[in-house]
Parts: structure tokens; sequence; C-alpha cells
């Protein structure tokens, strides 16, 4: 136990500081729990049919989807978990 206790405390630590994630920065915007940088790639959501989107269980409020089958494109849950409404964006 004693070898795994410096190992534990990192991980602990860096948990305790770690205020927002950059990826392509060093400096993320304070606002943003997360910022993506790029100037060569982009972001790509998980891609799905309709069937499979309508499966999922008690999707948040801005939940984000592309569905790949039906009305193609970007999907938003405008609901909330219990109501439901997928909206194309």
């Amino acid at each position: 136990m004693k070898k795994y206790l410096p190992i534990l405390l990192c991980l602990l630590s860096a948990n305790i500081f770690a205020q927002n994630v950059g990826i392509g920065t060093l400096t993320p915007d304070a606002s943003a729990q997360l910022e993506i940088n790029s100037t060569t790639k982009g972001l790509l959501i998980p891609r799905m049919t309709q069937a499979q989107r309508n499966a999922i269980t008690l999707p948040a409020n801005s939940l984000m989807i592309y569905q790949t089958d039906g009305t193609q494109g970007l999907y938003i849950n405008r609901g909330g978990p219990i109501l439901t409404i997928w909206q194309l964006i």
C-alpha cells in the first residue's frame, strides 16, 4: 500500500486543481469547462440512426447527436430527460 500512496496523492491533487481543460491550448478560457482549439480539425460528435437516438434513456437537455438516416443532421434535445424534444439545428 505504501508504494501506491504517492500515486494516489498525485491523482487526488490533480483533481482538486483541475478547473477547466484545454485541447490544443495551454490556456483554456476561464468560462469554459472544455475548450478545443484547432485550425486543421473539427469536433466529431456521436453519429446514430433515428431509432438509436430515440432509444437514449432520459437524454439531458441540450444533448447533441448527428442523425445518419431519415432527415440527416445535427439534433439537440430542447426538452429535458422526461419530455424529450429532438430538434434539427
